[in-house]
């Protein structure tokens, strides 16, 4: 069994403990070309839900959704801001796409994290932004 994600997601670890048998983890692509497996070995694999669509076409519906907001919003904003955990892999991908996009990208866990030079370059950001988007089961605002 071949499991594509994040070392230390819980969701990779939850995965692992409940697979019996041996679970290779694989991370990158780079990883995919170092297997040793035989060439009659039948292979199955698993993959995070919350990796990237590029990543992976196997993803949460709901994951997906949020990625491909992010990724529109960012043409639409000076700055990004995405409110969750440091330790969210749905928070910190959001961020990341943001970031992909050129947009200044921000992962905060609550307001008391803003920086106001974080805005000082952005025009459309009166007081502390446009948008403040959720990485999980958060309030969205434009």
């Amino acid at each position: 069994m071949i499991l594509i994600g994040h070392a230390g997601h819980p969701e990779v670890e939850g995965t692992i403990g409940q697979i019996p048998g041996t679970v290779v983890l694989v991370q990158s692509e780079a990883e995919v070309a170092t297997l040793a497996l035989p060439v009659d070995a039948p292979v199955a694999y698993v993959t995070q839900t919350t990796l990237s669509v590029d990543d992976t076409r196997e993803i949460c519906y709901a994951t997906q959704n949020r990625q491909a907001a992010v990724h529109e919003l960012s043409k639409q904003v000076d700055v990004l801001l995405v409110v969750g955990a440091t330790n969210s892999s749905n928070s910190n991908r959001l961020c990341e796409i943001g970031a992909e996009t050129g947009v200044p990208s921000y992962l905060v866990a609550d307001g008391s994290e803003l920086k106001a030079d974080w805005f000082a370059n952005a025009p459309d950001c009166r007081g502390y932004g446009r948008c403040i988007r959720a990485g999980r089961n958060g309030q969205t605002r434009y």
